[in-house]
């Protein structure tokens, strides 16, 4: 039941996004897409940050620790790593970056909902949240668009605030029982068990999203059409989340299960299950979306059809090799070997600096998608290095 559900909301999720990109594009134009993939950059970066004290590491802590010793450290770095993230976006120049930061503060902590859902084991309740999430994303951006007189990005925006903000009112009424336990005292004594097991988690996470974010900017940067470039390259990577919809539907329920117990043999079983299946999904969904007509494409993407189509192609390997690359994540993670996966992203964002540069300079757009496969194989390879040393670390403890 629960894992029918999560690839159900991981689709609905995909075809909100889908929408909204859409919608982006019919009112805002290929360019304004690349401003607001710039935004939703920002956005993201806030919510890996504040993840290093709180973030999966509470899925981890929430069966085993006191609820009143996680809460208000979470809290606090939120907003610390708010402030960071202003820092950054105001220096790199990022459009749009004080609603960047607000709403990274926002999602920041709806995230921390979902993690004590998952952390409680309510995989079912944390699949609700996510389809409220999707479905207020994509109404109330429909909603501002259409009611506005001269529509662009700004009203992109607007409905972001709202569905945030009705977000996370759901998640404080469906998590209001680990709520209620709140203590501010000994917030910094208790921050060290979140950032013990959080570092290494949100190293890797904010690691894997420079390695895929950090191509928005190269290609805005490239050239005098680099706002075109970045906003089709987003198109690429919602493309890519849509076909990782089972796998990120399948890792969430993977992750929190396997930290619920000690059994290596299940936990190994549920892996190589969830990696056929997600591999599989992840197929299948990319040979639908080469079969679309071009016609069909035309009347979504302002135009630029051959563009997407074309990087596509180059793009597909690292689609392929991040599906596996979520699933084994989520395995480490569950384990408490969250060190790997912070080794395994900083070997794609190794491949990406020395490789991409030159890569956008010689062929642009495709020499981008390029450049992302290889890291991802990169990156893929080093997991699987680690994978087998986990299996090996495994049974020597159980000697």
């Amino acid at each position: 039941m629960k894992e029918a559900l999560a690839i159900v909301s991981r689709i609905f999720v995909f075809l909100s996004n889908f929408g909204i990109v859409m919608l982006n594009l019919h009112f805002a134009g290929m360019e304004g897409q690349g401003i607001i993939s710039l935004l939703n950059t920002g956005i993201l970066l806030c919510a890996t940050l504040s993840a290093f004290i709180g973030g999966g590491a509470i899925i981890y802590l929430l069966p085993r620790s006191n609820a009143s010793k996680i809460i208000g450290p979470s809290v606090v770095w939120t907003i610390i790593s708010a402030a960071i993230t202003a820092a950054i976006l105001f220096v790199l120049g990022t459009p749009a970056a004080g609603h960047a930061v607000l709403l990274g503060l926002l999602q920041s902590i709806f995230i921390i909902h979902q993690m004590f859902l998952l952390g409680q084991n309510r995989a079912i309740a944390y699949q609700w949240m996510i389809l409220f999430q999707g479905l207020m994303s994509v109404s109330l951006t429909w909603f501002f668009y259409s009611i506005s007189q001269s529509p662009s990005f700004s009203d992109y925006i607007m409905a972001l605030y709202f569905s945030f903000a009705a977000t996370n009112i759901f998640g404080f009424y469906l998590t209001k029982d680990v709520w209620k336990k709140w203590k501010m005292g000994n917030t910094l004594s208790n921050a060290k068990p979140l950032w013990q097991y959080g570092k290494y988690t949100q190293a890797g996470n904010i690691l894997h999203l420079a390695n895929q974010r950090s191509y928005l900017f190269l290609l805005e940067k490239s050239s005098i059409e680099g706002t075109l470039l970045a906003g089709v390259f987003s198109v690429l990577l919602y493309i890519g989340e849509g076909l990782w919809s089972v796998a990120k539907s399948l890792s969430a329920i993977q992750g929190a299960a396997i930290s619920q117990n000690e059994d290596h043999d299940e936990h190994r079983s549920l892996t190589k299950k969830y990696l056929m299946v997600s591999m599989i999904a992840t197929a299948v969904g990319t040979g639908i979306f080469l079969l679309l007509p071009d016609s069909w494409l035309d009347r979504f993407l302002d135009g630029k059809t051959a563009m997407v189509t074309h990087a596509f192609y180059f793009i597909i390997p690292g689609i392929l090799l991040n599906t596996s690359t979520i699933i084994l994540a989520h395995y480490f993670s569950g384990k408490g070997f969250h060190r790997f996966n912070a080794y395994s992203a900083l070997a794609g964002v190794v491949t990406t600096i020395a490789l991409a540069p030159w890569f956008i300079s010689q062929w642009g757009l495709t020499g981008g998608a390029a450049a992302l496969s290889i890291s991802f194989a990169v990156q893929t390879i080093v997991q699987w290095i680690y994978y087998f040393k986990a299996i090996r670390e495994v049974n020597q403890r159980s000697v």
